[in-house]
């Protein structure tokens, strides 16, 4: 290999004899030359050129000693091989596809990660309320089996804060649960099941609220009964009812009674059928106690 490399140095480098000379009483051979530094072989071998081809064929002298590839052909080799060991888990991968997809992570969860926003239905448009306004989207998680009935009551402490928004009160709002395409949800659906029919990475579901007209929640407040049965404050009762009323052991001058304390009032002459009695109950009450 000496012989060979003292010859390479002088026909195909075409150096000094000075600097052989000088690689052979160092003893700097392919092997000394393949671990030495470029500012160390610098100093026997100015020529960057001269230098980079001496490395080369040092290099490839050595990888033929040792009975290896040179070194990038093992760069190429380490690459192929890698391509190799991807291909074949990328078979695996395939073949194992069905048995992965039975034991998805997400079927066996308990619970799931979802999206809540705020919808404020506006005429028959649902607008989407912005988080400076009290909406914004909310990231949650919730068992598969809630509901959206209980979503709903979620959603209305997570934008109604103590009862109170930006867009007003939730005594003033109807509410309900709509999915990404503003379709109204069944109360008693759950979240895994919307997932399930849905089959997206992440759902996205909005509380939606309705203001309430004032005369709505007027009739709300009134209860049928009262409506009913409810008589003015006042009305002129014929005096033979309000005796009856009053008392039915009076004499014939009791014209009528006090309906506050129930005490007859009398009169020197006949009973006026036009007297005004003050009514603090209902017709129905009324009838109980002339019975």
């Amino acid at each position: 290999m000496d012989q060979s490399f003292h010859k390479f140095l002088r026909e195909q480098r075409r150096l000094n004899e000075t600097v052989v000379t000088t690689f052979i009483n160092e003893k700097i051979d392919c092997y000394a030359v393949h671990g030495m530094t470029d500012d160390q072989l610098m100093k026997y071998v100015p020529k960057i050129g001269d230098r980079i081809a001496i490395r080369q064929y040092c290099r490839t002298e050595v990888a033929a000693l040792e009975g290896t590839t040179t070194t990038i052909s093992k760069a190429t080799e380490s690459l192929m091989k890698k391509i190799k060991e991807r291909r074949a888990s990328k078979r695996s991968h395939e073949d194992e596809r069905s048995e992965k997809l039975s034991g998805n992570s997400n079927a066996l969860k308990r619970e799931r990660v979802f999206q809540m926003g705020l919808f404020e239905e506006v005429g028959a448009k649902n607008i989407q309320v912005k988080e400076r306004r009290g909406g914004g989207t909310r990231h949650l998680k919730a068992l598969k089996t809630t509901t959206m009935a209980q979503l709903m009551d979620i959603g209305k402490e997570l934008f109604f804060p103590n009862g109170k928004s930006k867009i007003g009160n939730v005594n003033d709002f109807e509410f309900c649960i709509r999915d990404f395409t503003e379709d109204e949800l069944a109360p008693l659906t759950t979240l895994g099941e919307q997932y399930e029919k849905r089959k997206v990475k992440m759902l996205r579901l909005y509380l939606s609220c309705k203001k309430i007209d004032a005369e709505e929640k007027l009739n709300d407040a009134t209860s049928p009964g009262e409506s009913q049965n409810a008589v003015p404050l006042t009305r002129k009762l014929p005096c033979a009812a309000a005796a009856s009323y009053g008392a039915a052991s009076t004499t014939a001058t009791t014209c009528g009674s006090d309906f506050t304390t129930g005490t007859p009032r009398t009169k020197a002459s006949t009973c006026e059928p036009s007297n005004t009695v003050t009514l603090l109950s209902t017709e129905t009450d009324i009838l109980k106690r002339m019975i």
